[in-house]
């Protein structure tokens, strides 16, 4: 198949290639992140800190972003304010103990985060975030053992 036939990429102005579900890597992790931030915006609504709403809403994650097998799960994230993100991300400390003091399973998402890291499927999370499927990623879709 010569490069001019290969499907492209049906983001508007780009270029690449499509590899994933009609979209380039770059713009597929883009969609993913756009829809499970919606998935926790959802759930949390309010600033997790406060539990009020008070100024710009994020998207926080109790580990980086950078283990992709984590990065979507609901569980891995909550709604944070602004000031309260900035806060956490520059005292690491305070955060992991604000999260175990909010029962958020610090120790599981991290060994999940190194033992699934390999096996990330990004097709496979924008298919459980698109088509509405109960996601393996949470916790009220495991079977307890």
């Amino acid at each position: 198949m010569s490069k001019a036939t290969l499907p492209r990429c049906k983001t508007q102005r780009c270029r690449s290639i499509a590899r994933i579900q009609d979209l380039c890597p770059r713009h597929a992790m883009r969609e993913a992140d756009k829809l499970a931030r919606q998935v926790v915006m959802d759930r949390d609504v309010n600033c997790r800190a406060t539990g009020e709403h008070l100024g710009s809403l994020q998207w926080a994650h109790v580990h980086s972003r950078s283990y992709k097998a984590i990065r979507h799960d609901a569980r891995n994230a909550v709604v944070l304010c602004a000031g309260h993100h900035t806060y956490f991300t520059h005292h690491p400390l305070e955060w992991e103990q604000w999260c175990r003091d909010n029962e958020i399973d610090w120790d599981g998402l991290r060994i999940e985060a190194i033992e699934r890291g390999p096996y990330f499927s990004l097709p496979d999370v924008l298919e459980q975030l698109r088509g509405g499927a109960p996601s393996p990623n949470t916790t009220e879709d495991r079977e307890e053992g």
